[in-house]
């Protein structure tokens, strides 16, 4: 049951290559996270229950480099979930274990395959002696610093995000709805993966003789076998694949109020004025577009038209949203809506739509379901009713 893991997972991988990597480029990241992760999944699966030496020649250390890409994927997506994806030159330095056992499992990689097949299944299957010198040291070094690598990288991304998180709540506020999902995502997948490498460390240190303990009474060796250490790997990145359905936004919104003004220091509050520099003129003129663009088919005169609704649509968050209409002309999204469909109803008036539509009719055309609360907004913007304005409209002509 346990094989079919990987197989989900490379689907829910091929998923987001076809839908999401064009809605954030970050999500590139969490892409190569999950395939590297239903990789070992499945190599694991293969090298130790497949009892083929053909299989288990290519398993067998081929793919030791990915398990070193685990935790520098991990916290990649992380720190570009809060900052432009640019790698920088000292981002490569993350990568060096990963070239290193590269470099290090390079010579297995040109043994002629029948050495290889009689080499993994001899260590693999009868004297389980990774004492193993392919080139500079021993392939147990490899193998039991593997998961104390991804632990640490788990911890730092934890680290991370909760620093960026904090600084988060000091500039903005409460953290929107979106960085919460985000943030309970993050949590999970590191939890996730810290109990899959502290179990896969002891399984490891039990199979290279480090330690031998007793737990509750029960024998290291009854408890770091292969079948278990494959049901922990496989129970927790199904987990991690199926988590992923339950936060779509992670996904699907292209940033985080966090990144509008990242090297910025803005007040909590969106009434506070923004500083006016050539990023922030940018960003209105962005912003600008993307609702002129939205605008064009009317949204607004649906009456169930909220800012929810929108931020859904154009897949920009919703203090973004605020933060826009605050700066752009100094108004709410109420404000904004009603304006919309003031002026919407005064277009139908004057085009001769008042002639077919009541009063009530032209409210509802527009999304306003209640008459008098649209006449109000006509009173208090217009200073007369709609009524009052039909009427002066027919006498100037």
């Amino acid at each position: 049951m346990e094989v079919l893991v990987p197989f989900f997972g490379f689907f829910t991988s091929f998923m987001m290559i076809y839908y999401f990597t064009r809605e954030k480029k970050n999500n590139s990241l969490l892409i190569l996270y999950y395939l590297c992760s239903n990789v070992l999944v499945f190599s694991n699966f293969e090298l130790y229950f497949s009892k083929s030496p053909f299989w288990e020649a290519i398993f067998f250390v081929h793919f030791i480099p990915i398990s070193y890409l685990l935790g520098p994927l991990l916290f990649f997506y992380m720190k570009y979930s809060f900052s432009p994806m640019k790698f920088q030159k000292r981002d490569f330095f993350h990568l060096l274990p990963a070239l290193f056992c590269f470099l290090y499992a390079s010579p297995y990689y040109f043994l002629p395959f029948q050495e290889k097949m009689v080499l993994a299944h001899e260590i693999v299957n009868i004297s389980f002696n990774f004492h193993l010198k392919i080139s500079f040291f021993a392939l147990e070094y490899i193998l039991y610093f593997r998961s104390i690598h991804l632990m640490i990288y788990a911890l730092c991304s934890l680290i991370y995000m909760k620093l960026k998180l904090h600084k988060n709540i000091k500039r903005y506020g409460p953290l929107s709805k979106d960085l919460k999902n985000f943030e309970y995502f993050i949590m999970l997948l590191v939890c996730l993966q810290m109990l899959i490498a502290t179990y896969s460390h002891g399984f490891t240190s039990m199979g290279l003789s480090k330690y031998y303990l007793l737990f509750w009474g029960i024998p290291s060796h009854l408890i770091f076998t292969n079948l278990y250490f494959f049901k922990m790997m496989g129970m927790g990145f199904f987990l991690q694949n199926f988590f992923l359905f339950f936060f779509p936004s992670i996904l699907t919104n292209r940033k985080f109020d966090v990144r509008i003004f990242s090297d910025k220091k803005i007040h909590k509050d969106t009434n506070s004025a923004l500083p006016d520099d050539l990023n922030f003129q940018n960003y209105m003129q962005k912003m600008k577009t993307i609702l002129d663009d939205y605008l064009v088919e009317s949204p607004f005169i649906d009456n169930k038209f909220s800012l929810k609704k929108m931020s859904f649509e154009l897949h920009v968050s919703e203090r973004e949203i605020l933060i826009y209409l605050k700066n752009r002309g100094n108004t709410n999204f109420n404000d904004w809506k009603n304006g919309l469909r003031l002026d919407y109803a005064i277009q139908l008036i004057n085009s001769g739509q008042s002639n077919f539509l009541t009063i009530q009719g032209i409210a509802q055309t527009v999304g306003i379901l209640s008459r008098s609360k649209f006449i109000d907004l006509f009173k208090k913007n217009m200073g007369m009713t709609p009524s009052e304005y039909i009427k002066n409209r027919i006498q100037m002509k």
